[in-house]
């Protein structure tokens, strides 16, 4: 199994995430790519450049990293084509900045809206889009769909087991799963979804809003999240963490690697 350490990864929107990443050995999950905006053809050069110097400001060239990709407007389940086609187009944009980088991982939200798309509509259109994506991948390229308004992780489930891609798998973003009042808890979420989970994003909530606060906070037990998720998923699983100050987040982490036997770690 790979150390611990380098299964975590910060987001760049998170304040000081850079630094925080060159301070304590972590990576990037790479933000600049969420506005849709900047990938048109007069943003991209300045993205290109600003994506460089995070990633020298971290000091992780060369090294594993994510890219969070576009999600503004995009839903897999739109019933306008042209706004299937869009999806796509934005997408295939964010996969060649990927691989201007060498970036083989990028995070996707499931674009799955309550109220306006019920989801026997949404998972059959999601299965359809995520596999006609997946066929114009890269080699080696993996998608990791988020749940965001996702009311309970069956839903995700049933996209990526319908889907049934090796490149299309699961991101579980833990903070939504918690300010989403689903009826199912974190761990339940887990437990489900763990044969197709390959990502996590990490932050906390009091369930009543997406705060996107610290590991440290005591609104949500990260440490018996954490530990549910390494004894109940794949050994190579991997970790963002998306709060909005990151330092406070990797003390938290530093201290978890210190206090859990490295036994606890491993199946």
């Amino acid at each position: 199994m790979r150390d611990f350490r380098d299964r975590i990864f910060f987001a760049t929107f998170s304040d000081g995430a850079t630094q925080t990443a060159n301070k304590y050995g972590f990576s990037l999950e790479i933000n600049d790519l969420c506005i849709s905006s900047n990938l048109d053809p007069e943003n991209r050069e300045e993205t290109i450049k600003r994506i460089e110097d995070e990633i020298a400001e971290a000091g992780v060239n060369g090294r594993k990293l994510f890219m969070h990709g576009p999600f503004t407007e995009l839903t897999p389940d739109a019933m306008d084509p042209r706004a299937i086609e869009l999806m796509m187009d934005r997408y295939m944009e964010s996969i060649e900045i990927c691989e201007h980088f060498g970036v083989k991982d990028m995070v996707v939200h499931s674009g799955f809206i309550p109220l306006m798309y019920h989801r026997d509509w949404h998972v059959p259109r999601s299965i359809e889009f995520w596999q006609r994506i997946s066929d114009r991948l890269p080699d080696g390229f993996t998608l990791y769909v988020e749940n965001v308004f996702d009311e309970d992780p069956y839903i995700m489930r049933d996209v990526i087991k319908g889907t049934d891609r090796k490149n299309i798998k699961c991101c579980l973003d833990v903070g939504h799963a918690n300010a989403i009042k689903s009826k199912y808890d974190v761990y339940e979420w887990i437990d489900v979804l763990k044969d197709v989970l390959g990502h996590f994003h990490l932050h906390t909530n009091d369930g009543t809003a997406d705060q996107h606060g610290g590991l440290d906070s005591d609104e949500m037990d990260m440490k018996g999240i954490l530990l549910h998720a390494l004894e109940h998923c794949a050994d190579d699983v991997t970790f963002t963490v998306e709060s909005r100050e990151s330092e406070p987040s990797a003390i938290f982490l530093e201290n978890f690697f210190n206090t859990i036997p490295h036994t606890d770690m491993i199946k």
